[in-house]
């Protein structure tokens, strides 16, 4: 599915987004802060903005159970087959492999999910983005600020247990036209406090449209 983008539209000098009613005539509309989510931290000391949050959400919890029973039956399963010791029990255990490899990658992702944070680390030279301590696969990312023109966030979404689950990336949008993406994996206000928080300490100007969308609305491109 081709992701919204979320962009901004006119502003003034007092962070007061202007809209057009349904004559032409300009409207001035109010812009609310977006509150800092939980698992949220941010330390600014002038030269540097340090955006700190933690994986642990509840969307880990399921994923947690799964590990603790996927693994907890291959434990006790392999443990009776090596204290058996036949060669039938030994020869079950190598057409369970592929079991195991599944339940090491959910240990994995699950182990991941409760320890790891991201760290956004912004100064005048670059941006930073950091994982871990658990190695992820989506990487780290390191950015020249001077290339920043504005902060945008894209929506796109995917199958979940009930219905479909919304998800938000937040992308710079370089000089030379190119999306490079920062953070993915986010909901809506989480994707726009740091898209808000970013945009206060380049001084690229109240860009975010905070209204909140209905989670129906189309990929089509959404602005004020």
């Amino acid at each position: 599915m081709r992701p919204s983008s979320f962009s901004g539209g006119a502003t003034t000098s007092s962070g007061a987004m202007l809209d057009r009613d349904p004559a032409g005539r300009r409207i001035r509309q109010a812009i609310t802060p977006i509150e800092r989510p939980d698992h949220f931290s941010v330390r600014d000391d002038g030269s540097t903005i340090r955006i700190r949050y933690w994986w642990a959400w509840s969307r880990f919890t399921r994923p947690a159970m799964i590990c603790l029973v996927w693994n907890g039956f291959l434990v006790g399963w392999y443990w009776n087959a090596i204290r058996d010791g036949s060669r039938i029990a030994w020869l079950a255990m190598v057409f369970t492999l592929p079991h195991a490899l599944i339940g090491l990658g959910v240990f994995y992702y699950t182990v991941a999910g409760l320890l790891n944070r991201t760290l956004i680390r912004l100064t005048s030279e670059s941006i930073v983005v950091r994982h871990g301590p658990v190695p992820w696969w989506s990487g780290n990312r390191q950015l020249p600020t001077d290339n920043i023109e504005r902060v945008c966030c894209d929506k796109d979404r995917e199958q979940a247990d009930r219905g479909w689950r919304y998800i938000y990336r937040v992308n710079a949008l370089t000089r030379d036209g190119t999306k490079f993406q920062l953070i993915d994996d986010l909901d809506r206000q989480q994707a726009f406090f740091i898209k808000q928080e970013l945009e206060r300490w380049l001084k690229l100007g109240t860009l975010a449209h905070h209204r909140i969308e209905h989670p129906a609305l189309s990929s089509s491109q959404v602005s004020p």
